[in-house]
């Protein structure tokens, strides 16, 4: 699935295209405000929009409740609903939360493109946004992390989602190849990310470093300092040789192959 972003502030998540316009639809209908001049601003700017930016829509306090209310009125919908998260129940239940016919055929463009199983992970894109506007961290991370335990090269092993790499391979002489992701931390506290490509002249993949910088680990949060930016990559878990991250808009599970 394409993901996009979710933002809020200094927070950013990523998730399903189809899921983000599942989300935008319910919440209009769980937004509740008496005032239907701004019920019509949020729906008329929440149906243009193709990822969400809960900043587009937050100039104050009320309007930052309306959404807080709206979220956990859509929370508290769906847990009533749904009990049991396979795509066909999830599809039929999700249908009772929409008022107009015209709303439930839109909905069924969304719906048919849902892979089996990923009711749930809905549920738990609404709880993540909540934390959002809570201000609440939105990822579970390691926090009392070290970074001398991620010292050593990881290989990517297993993606949630297709990487999406955030590069115009037009511009370039590469295509990308979706195989494995390397990751090299040293003892000096720099870190390099490096991606599969195919040279368009020659089939043999090649590695492109496109991530690297000094890093240090904070909070569960790598952070690898580019020239000016700085990568925030969130660390989900690790056990023993295998590491867990979001990364590339993904979550992706690499093993360790030295130290």
């Amino acid at each position: 699935m394409n993901n996009s972003p979710i933002i809020y502030k200094s927070e950013r998540i990523w998730s399903s295209m189809d899921f983000i316009s599942i989300l935008k639809k319910l919440l209009v209908e769980h937004l509740g405000t008496d005032n239907s001049e701004v019920q019509s601003n949020f729906e008329s700017k929440l149906s243009w929009s193709i990822d969400l930016n809960f900043g587009e829509f937050i100039s104050s306090e009320s309007d930052l409740e309306i959404f807080k209310l709206g979220l956990e009125k859509l929370k508290s919908s769906l847990s009533k609903t749904i009990t049991d998260f396979n795509s066909n129940d999830f599809a039929h239940k999700i249908y009772e939360l929409l008022k107009s016919s015209s709303d439930k055929k839109e909905f069924s463009d969304f719906i048919i493109k849902i892979p089996d199983g990923k009711g749930s992970e809905f549920m738990e894109l609404v709880s993540t946004c909540i934390k959002m506007l809570n201000n609440e961290p939105v990822f579970e991370t390691l926090k009392n992390l070290d970074l001398a335990q991620l010292i050593g090269e990881w290989t990517s092993v297993k993606s949630d989602d297709t990487p999406d790499y955030d590069i115009n391979f037009n511009m370039t002489d590469y295509s990308p190849a979706y195989s494995e992701i390397k990751i090299l931390i040293t003892q000096n506290s720099n870190c390099e990310i490096k991606i599969p490509a195919r040279d368009y002249t020659n089939p043999k993949i090649t590695e492109i470093n496109i991530i690297s910088g000094d890093c240090e680990i904070n909070e569960g949060i790598l952070f690898i300092k580019q020239k000016e930016l700085t990568k925030k990559i969130p660390i989900l878990n690790l056990e023993e040789e295998e590491l867990k991250m979001t990364l590339f808009k993904t979550n992706i599970t690499f093993n360790r192959t030295t130290r």
